[in-house]
């Protein structure tokens, strides 16, 4: 049983006044209430904050409203941390593609010395790097 009284922020509240009671709309404001327990406590609540992260793409107009509402540096915060990830994935792709193009010449080099086709060259050319 969800007790909706113990909704935090105006946004929550007004979402819930908009929308007729259905199954899927009580979903939706119970995760927005999930959304609004870890942006209040978030080291309170790790359970919140598993949660927070799963539903959190699924809701990111919401979770700009809450956070704005009930913790403003707490977003800037997490607007930050997004930046950084982004930023990090952009370079472990960058990292891997790297790398996989030096396996792809590893792979032609070994090929053709397996041909004997300027085995002396290619070895030679692999020992140095």
């Amino acid at each position: 049983m969800t007790d909706f009284t113990k909704i935090k922020s105006k946004f929550v509240k007004d979402q819930l006044r908009k929308l007729k009671y259905s199954a899927k709309n009580k979903s939706y404001i119970e995760d927005l209430m999930k959304i609004e327990q870890y942006i209040s406590n978030p080291e309170l609540y790790f359970v919140s904050g598993v949660k927070f992260h799963g539903i959190r793409p699924k809701y990111n107009k919401e979770v700009a409203a809450i956070f704005a509402e009930l913790n403003p540096k707490g977003y800037k915060v997490l607007l930050e941390q997004d930046r950084t990830v982004r930023e990090n994935v952009k370079r472990w792709q960058k990292e891997v593609k790297e790398q996989e193009q030096m396996e792809k010449e590893v792979s032609k080099r070994t090929w053709a010395l397996m041909h004997g086709k300027k085995a002396k060259c290619i070895l030679a050319s692999l020992l140095k790097r």
